[in-house]
């Protein structure tokens, strides 16, 4: 049942990510901070969404080698999410801080989203 959840849930989450960041894709490429769809909810939802795919895709399949893939790339790009923030914070400055402040690393704030999602 993890397994399952985790690809009904953070699948979506990565592809949401790839469609409101769009062509401007990775660190650097965007003069603006990207700060709706998704990435109100979760500020890395690449990382989380591939992470916890393969983490639950493991799970279903009971490959072992799948879910360890999905738990060392959580591990890994934590790593990157923490060079990532020093460079968007000398980039955006206290508009970054902020979000940071307010929004999640990798665990999308859920009860939002779902707000959200029925008051559309």
């Amino acid at each position: 049942m993890i397994g399952f959840l985790s690809v009904v849930i953070f699948l979506p989450i990565f592809l949401l990510s790839v469609y409101f960041l769009g062509r401007r894709g990775a660190v650097g490429q965007s003069p603006i901070l990207t700060t709706n769809g998704i990435y109100k909810y979760v500020r890395n939802p690449m990382y989380s969404g591939v992470s916890f795919t393969l983490f639950g895709l493991g799970l279903l399949l009971n490959k072992t080698a799948i879910g360890l893939t999905g738990l060392t790339w959580f591990c890994l790009t934590y790593f990157q999410c923490k060079r990532e923030e020093k460079e968007l914070t000398e980039r955006f400055g206290e508009e970054y801080t902020n979000y940071k402040n307010n929004t999640p690393l990798y665990m999308p704030k859920f009860d939002l989203m779902l707000k959200g999602f029925f008051k559309k």
